[in-house]
């Protein structure tokens, strides 16, 4: 039996082995597409309207911190709000009687080589809140100024270098050893400390810093604290000498919006100037047959190279609901246009020529009907220098905006 059982089984793989080298023939299909209904096709939307609109200034969310004037932008102030560490509030160590303040340093970073004394801010202290990082504009502080709130003066330059004598960073440094009790109030369980700086009145500098959206963390605005306590071991005191980081929680420069700089006769995108875009055009099943393969699909704007900063980058976002009554002399508190975000929120950087980006996914679900068609809005990347800008080139009759889609229909 132990035979034909083997017999059986050598029998049963020679088949299955025959029927897989059946199905993985190298021998390819021959078939002719000639007659397929399938077909490429390109299709090319010149009529695209584009209109400025603008939104007050807020790059709560920028890498840097800035602050005086730069191409006639102004940054009149920067705010700084110190966290509460959790679960041990370092803030406390300023009360505490069992251990000896040494010094308290409060520090911002540059990466500017050329600072001088003569480019100093004065640094000022209040135990309030006085900004939100993601909302506050210039109209919050119209009529802003510092006599209420604690002077600090201006810093020390520390400059950091690498072990060849290279340039790392600029750290400037406030000594707030004579103010430690205005930063621990047992009377206000709800204190917040922020921190303001701002240039003198007679001054015209412009320095820019790193804020705590850089994400270095070494680089962020920060507070130290060193203390030294006693620790008994045996029949030894020992002095121990240590210190605590406390870190920025958000920090905002605040821009002035100044509307005197916009050339209305073009299309200009910028943080600094609140200048975004409206960009619409009409696609519809006429122009592009339900049931089309988008293979790809362009926005290709023109840009002008005389005005613009190289390598800008842009942000295109299709529009899902517009409650603008498109009013493009009205300056919005915040943006009109809701958005749909990703998947269809795409950037890219602008070239000296044109700026281009890829809307395949929002035109193949147009298609679809799974949004709508109200346009798409352009603004410029947070990260963006809010003191540079680029400016769109849409009245030349030689280059004009496009929608280049490669599509495949039935």
């Amino acid at each position: 039996m132990k035979v034909i059982y083997f017999n059986w089984l050598i029998s049963l793989s020679s088949i299955f082995l025959t029927i897989l080298s059946l199905n993985c023939s190298d021998d390819p299909v021959l078939s002719s597409l000639d007659n397929s209904l399938l077909q490429l096709d390109t299709l090319s939307i010149s009529s695209i309207d584009i209109e400025n609109y603008t939104v007050y200034p807020n790059i709560g969310l920028n890498s840097k911190l800035y602050l005086g004037t730069k191409n006639h932008i102004e940054a009149p102030y920067i705010f700084i709000k110190m966290t509460n560490p959790s679960p041990v509030n370092y803030w406390d160590i300023l009360n505490d009687t069992n251990v000896t303040i040494d010094s308290i340093r409060f520090m911002v970073f540059s990466e500017d080589s050329t600072l001088s004394e003569s480019s100093f801010p004065n640094l000022y202290y209040s135990p309030d809140s006085h900004f939100n990082e993601n909302t506050s504009t210039y109209l919050d502080f119209e009529n802003f100024s510092f006599p209420n709130w604690l002077d600090l003066g201006t810093p020390s330059l520390i400059e950091e270098l690498d072990d060849s004598s290279n340039f790392i960073n600029a750290k400037l440094v406030w000594s707030l050893d004579s103010f430690k009790t205005a930063f621990y109030d047992t009377l206000d369980s709800n204190l917040t400390r922020t921190f303001g700086m701002q240039f003198s009145s007679s001054d015209s500098n412009f320095i820019q810093l790193y804020s705590e959206e850089a994400g270095y963390q070494t680089t962020d605005p920060k507070v130290l604290i060193y203390y030294r306590f006693e620790t008994i071991n045996t029949d030894t005191t020992l002095l121990d000498t240590t210190f605590r980081t406390i870190y920025s929680a958000s920090d905002i420069s605040i821009i002035k919006l100044n509307q005197n700089l916009v050339d209305t006769t073009k299309i200009c995108i910028s943080n600094g100037l609140g200048q975004r875009a409206k960009v619409y055009a009409s696609i519809s099943g006429e122009l592009l047959p339900s049931g089309s393969l988008v293979k790809s699909a362009n926005l290709i704007l023109p840009i002008d190279s005389t005005k613009s900063e190289i390598n800008y980058r842009l942000i295109l976002d299709p529009i899902k609901i517009d409650s603008s009554n498109s009013d493009p002399y009205n300056i919005y508190l915040e943006d009109p246009y809701e958005s749909y975000g990703f998947p269809y929120r795409i950037s890219n950087l602008t070239t000296d020529s044109t700026f281009t980006v890829s809307i395949k996914e929002y035109i193949q679900n147009l298609l679809l009907d799974n949004v709508n068609s109200l346009g798409f809005k352009i603004i410029a990347d947070e990260n963006n220098d809010p003191f540079e800008s680029t400016w769109l080139k849409i009245s030349e009759n030689t280059i004009k905006p496009k929608i280049k889609i490669i599509y495949v229909k039935n």
